[in-house]
C-alpha cells in the first residue's frame, strides 16, 4: 500500500469560526447539479474555494483575484460529475479566514 498521507483535516477551531463572515450558505440544501454558495464579506479580498468528496480528496476547485464587500453568489460545481454522497466545501479568505461547510449531493 505504500505511504499513505491524511488529508488536511477539515475541522475549523472555535476561534477561526467566530471571525468568518456570517452569511454564508449553499443553495438548494441538499445540493442537486447547480449550487450557488451565498457569501457576504465584510470587506474586499480574495477567495477560494475547495471541494473535498468524502474520503478528503479535492474533486474542485475556484479561486476570485477579489470581491468587494458585500453579498455575492459564488457557482460551486456540483454537477453530473459528481457522485451522490458527502462533500465538503472549504472556503478561505484572502486573510487567512476559513470555514467549511457539509454538502449533500443527491
Amino acid at each position: 500500500w505504500g505511504d499513505v498521507t491524511a488529508p488536511e483535516p477539515l475541522s475549523i477551531s472555535p476561534d477561526r469560526l467566530a471571525a468568518v463572515p456570517a452569511t454564508l450558505a449553499p443553495n438548494p440544501a441538499p445540493v442537486g447539479a447547480a449550487s450557488v454558495l451565498h457569501l457576504s464579506l465584510d470587506r474586499p479580498q480574495a477567495v477560494s474555494l475547495a471541494l473535498y468528496d468524502a474520503v478528503g480528496r479535492v474533486v474542485w476547485t475556484d479561486e476570485t483575484d477579489g470581491l468587494p464587500a458585500g453579498a455575492h453568489r459564488l457557482p460551486v460545481a456540483t454537477g453530473a460529475a459528481f457522485a451522490p454522497g458527502l462533500y465538503h466545501l472549504r472556503l478561505t479568505l484572502a486573510d487567512g479566514r476559513h470555514r467549511t461547510l457539509r454538502l449533500v449531493r443527491q
